[in-house]
């Protein structure tokens, strides 16, 4: 028998879960069942994006200098904000990265961006999740500006999810996921030709 409770706090909560759930419903569509029992990972994604909380200022400090730090091309700063080794993901698969891999690419794809006319890249939501003591789960989505012609700006969101570390009194990224192929949405946004 179910019993319908209607005070305050379960309102609030089922607004919060409703809220949730249109937030979460673009991943969950990107999600391939992991064992063909949707409702359950609906379930768990539903759950995971409850857990979420608004970033926390060391959070927030740390992605505003990674947004500063891919304007200027900081190579010094993503030495420090990468792990000696790091997890990356994609639409195009997984594999883990060294930190002096990763730096050798930063230029070139700085490179690309600007070729595309990206100006400016603002992150639009910051949401955290504490894993454990020194690892914290986070949800960025980003707003990605492009000028590419004059009086032709593009705004873009994009989003990516990382685990970060604590060492010391400073944050490392040990994992990101990146939701899309931003090489080819700058190609549907028309930004760079088409490969192939």
């Amino acid at each position: 028998m179910r019993v319908k409770v209607t005070t305050a706090a379960a309102d609030e909560r089922r607004g919060r879960i409703e809220r949730d759930l249109k937030l979460v419903e673009p991943l969950a569509a990107e999600r391939q069942p992991f064992d063909g029992d949707s409702e359950v990972e609906s379930s768990y994604v539903v759950q995971l994006r409850s857990a979420m909380a608004e970033a926390s200022k060391a959070i927030r400090e740390f992605f505003d200098a990674y947004a500063k730090a891919t304007g200027s091309l900081d190579l010094a700063f993503f030495g420090t904000a990468y792990g000696e080794s790091f997890m990356f993901a994609g639409p195009g698969g997984v594999q883990a990265v060294k930190r002096d891999d990763f730096l050798k690419v930063v230029p070139k794809r700085g490179a690309l961006f600007r070729a595309a006319g990206l100006v400016a890249s603002d992150i639009r939501r910051l949401e955290e999740m504490r894993l454990d003591e020194r690892h914290t789960l986070v949800q960025a989505r980003w707003d990605l500006r492009f000028e590419k012609e004059a009086g032709r700006t593009i705004i873009d969101e994009s989003g990516a999810t990382y685990v970060l570390r604590r060492q010391e009194d400073s944050l490392q990224i040990v994992f990101q996921l990146d939701h899309q192929d931003l090489t080819k949405r700058l190609q549907e946004l028309g930004l760079l030709p088409a490969s192939g």
